[in-house]
């Protein structure tokens, strides 16, 4: 689906608060420790002096994003409704349920009266519900997480509606271009209004006599919106039980697959699935030695990591003259087992709590159980990586080359047509401003011709097979006593020019790029275990091997024979039907 993306404004980009100034002060802010390290004097290059002050400005940023969006608003005409926060709306409501604002004056969607999410902003455009997330953060990897859980919750409350993303961030940072589809990105300057951030740090509370309350028909509260409820903990217990309903196995691994779950792995990030005694537990792992576990159970459960399911285990410990302390084990690689401590007031110390409550006897599992539902989560799901910048659902893109355009010139005035096997091509015929587009293009897939129709170049033919030496046979009768040239990276593997000359058709070569290694990919990038490779060249597949090598795990994809051709014996592939990375992914969710 195409989305039409919002324009942002100068005022927004440089963060104009010459209006806004005296609302700025009516925000209430989290100040009092910053207070409290200024007053003693506390060093301000620590870095825990700096942690602090940076998460203040944080606050005031996004104060200021919410202030400017709503001067936006109000004159954007494409927005139709804008949810109210801060000072701006008529108070919090303390109920147990909904979207509502709390006692921050933050919109917030909260469940048993716990916030599953907060909202930076909120606006209506048509059938599309739009939520804001600010944030002067340099990362965007934590951010994204954020963004699915999200966007999954507002799907479940919004179902008739379509649920996009404004991002604003500050420049110089990282990630920027790697944002699902839904979102639009905004990049503002940094907020460096020193005057204006010290007199938010040493005011005593937060001053309304001269806030100025935005009216306008488009303004609205949350208890204005209608939604689908939905109940977090209630839901935990329903998918339990889904999940424990097959008779015939363990757990019903085909419901893992289905696509309803999908969302509900974005809200929880983990699914509750039965319980082991630590007798059992320590059958499994002889080296566990965690004592005093509340009511003997640890709780077992289903994690989606990278796309793969692996169990993650949960316990209430209750040491001597102590509080509870909830931990969490995580099995790694190597077989050794990982214990860390949850936040005593984190959501999984509320779900853990709540499931108590949920627990009957048949939840219980033995260890033979376990090790038939780790090795069922194993084949489970089978990651599909693409080694180009392409973006195909279902399919993880992964770069693996680089591209550098090559200084050229040429007179084609002496050509009857040009021949482009890649949009590359006309990326660098742009690169070096060649006045290409009057001459006929012949193109090699329809990817590559709405290229050529992107620039309004003089589109002529568009070839039907994808193979290069295939689509030089389609091209024999179409150049028929005709000149071309054609457009060409520095190493090739096709037979192409031959084959046309080999038909008495004059072909000419213009190098007018190279294809590299992407230097950028490190280990960390390497595809986890049971993934799916689709190589769609023999350069992508050279690459891949030079840095990651191959795991036996792995299933390779080729899109065509010629790639296949250089693709080592060791490796066991299949070929696409179709010379199309749609093709490879649609046949890699079929293996």
């Amino acid at each position: 689906m195409k989305y039409q993306h919002l324009p942002m404004t100068r005022d927004i980009y440089e963060l104009n608060i010459q209006d806004i100034q005296n609302n700025l002060i009516a925000y209430g802010y989290h100040s009092k420790y910053l207070k409290k390290l200024n007053s003693a004097k506390f060093d301000k290059e620590d870095v825990h002096y700096i942690s602090t002050y940076s998460s203040f400005v944080g606050e005031v940023y996004e104060n200021v994003i919410y202030e400017l969006l709503l001067k936006y608003a109000i004159s954007q005409p494409l927005i139709d409704k804008f949810v109210l926060k801060g000072p701006h709306q008529d108070g919090y409501t303390n109920d147990k349920n909904g979207l509502l604002i709390d006692r921050n004056n933050q919109i917030v969607y909260k469940s048993g009266y716990k916030d599953v999410s907060e909202f930076d902003g909120m606006f209506f455009i048509g059938n599309e519900l739009w939520f804001v997330e600010s944030t002067i953060v340099k990362t965007t990897v934590s951010l994204k997480k954020r963004l699915k859980k999200k966007s999954a919750l507002l799907k479940l409350l919004f179902p008739k509606m379509t649920i996009r993303a404004l991002i604003i961030l500050t420049e110089g940072v990282i990630g920027a271009n790697t944002f699902p589809p839904y979102c639009t990105v905004w990049i503002t300057k940094q907020l460096q209004d020193t005057t204006l951030i010290d007199k938010l740090i040493k005011q005593k509370k937060a001053n309304h006599t001269e806030f100025v309350k935005a009216k306008d028909k488009k303004l609205i509260e949350t208890k204005d919106i209608r939604f689908a409820v939905f109940k977090y903990f209630e839901k935990l217990s329903s998918l339990l039980i889904k999940l424990r309903a097959s008779k015939d196995t363990i757990l019903d691994f085909d419901y893992l697959r289905d696509q309803e779950l999908e969302q509900y792995f974005d809200i929880f990030s983990k699914l509750y699935i039965g319980y082991l005694t630590k007798e059992d537990f320590i059958r499994l792992y002889n080296d566990f030695e965690l004592d005093d576990i509340v009511d003997n159970k640890i709780i077992v459960t289903i994690e989606k990591q990278k796309d793969r399911f692996i169990l993650i285990y949960y316990a209430n410990t209750k040491p001597k003259n102590s509080r509870n302390k909830l931990k969490k084990i995580e099995i790694l690689e190597n077989g050794e087992l990982k214990i860390s401590d949850k936040d005593p007031k984190g959501f999984t110390a509320s779900e853990v709590k709540y499931m108590k409550y949920i627990w009957k006897p048949y939840h219980r599992f033995k260890p033979e159980d376990i090790k038939k539902i780790d090795q069922n989560l194993t084949n489970l799901i089978k990651q599909i990586y693409i080694l180009s910048d392409t973006s195909i659902d279902n399919a993880i893109s992964l770069p693996m080359i680089s591209i550098k355009y090559l200084d050229c010139n040429i007179d084609l005035t002496q050509y009857d047509g040009m021949i482009i096997t890649s949009k590359n091509g006309i990326l660098s015929l742009e690169y070096n401003k060649i006045n290409w587009k009057d001459i006929p293009i012949y193109t090699i897939s329809s990817k590559t011709a709405n290229m050529v129709k992107k620039y309004k170049g003089n589109l002529q033919y568009i070839g039907k097979n994808g193979h290069a030496n295939k689509f030089a046979l389609e091209l024999i009768d179409l150049l028929k006593d005709k000149k071309v040239l054609l457009i060409r990276p520095k190493k090739v593997v096709s037979q192409l020019k031959d084959i046309l000359e080999q038909n008495n058709i004059i072909c000419d070569e213009l190098i007018t790029y190279e294809t590299n290694c992407n230097d950028k990919l490190t280990k960390n990038d390497k595809p986890p275990k049971h993934s799916i490779i689709i190589f769609s060249s023999p350069s992508t597949l050279n690459c891949f091997l030079d840095k990651f090598g191959w795991d036996k795990t792995y299933m390779a994809i080729s899109i065509g024979y010629t790639t296949a051709k250089y693709i080592p014996e060791y490796i066991n592939y299949k070929v696409s039907k179709h010379t199309s990375l749609k093709s490879c992914v649609d046949m890699a969710q079929k293996l």
